[in-house]
């Protein structure tokens, strides 16, 4: 009898501690599955670019994005959602939004990497005011093969596509709506 009660006295400790942690950070079931993914996608950027671990070691917060998908002939637009880092550590929860005014006959899916060099461009993410434009970012063209890495601006966009034949990913209009822990 005294076993079986030490076990529940654990057992109830542990979901006391669960519920806790998720109260405090504030993290919900789906958020985690998005932390999840994007860690597992970081990897996969730094092992198909080596040189990737050094610019996020020293951004001043990032972005990932583990899959956006754009839409199909009756669908418009891109979404998804990605988790925010600053510091090594999660902070949030970014829903990135693309309108699209065309027509695509095959679906496309990506993963997108937001780079912030400094303060200034995180800052307009941070207050809801961030929306990309055409110049803003880097395309990696194929899985492996960098296009660029250059900051424009204090950020850049690093996107690498699901399926080798995509040639670009326009990540103009891009919105972005930030949920904080």
């Amino acid at each position: 009898m005294n076993s079986n009660y030490k076990n529940l006295r654990k057992t109830f400790i542990a979901i006391l501690a669960i519920f806790l942690i998720n109260l405090t950070t504030g993290q919900t079931k789906e958020d985690l599955k998005v932390i999840s993914a994007a860690q597992e996608t970081k990897t996969t950027y730094i092992k198909n670019n080596p040189e990737l671990a050094d610019l996020i070691l020293n951004a001043y917060a990032y972005v990932i994005f583990p899959e956006l998908k754009e839409g199909t002939y009756a669908k418009e637009g891109v979404a998804g959602q990605g988790a925010l880092y600053s510091n090594g550590k999660v902070i949030g929860i970014v829903q990135v939004t693309q309108p699209d005014a065309g027509f695509d006959l095959e679906d496309k899916s990506f993963s997108q990497l937001m780079l912030f060099e400094n303060e200034r461009q995180f800052e307009r993410l941070n207050k809801g005011d961030l929306k990309l434009v055409t110049d803003m970012h880097g395309v990696m063209m194929e899985k492996g093969q960098t296009k660029s890495f250059q900051f424009r601006d204090g950020m850049t966009v690093i996107t690498l596509p699901h399926n080798k034949a995509q040639i670009d990913i326009s990540v103009e209009g891009q919105s972005f709506s930030l949920t904080k822990f």
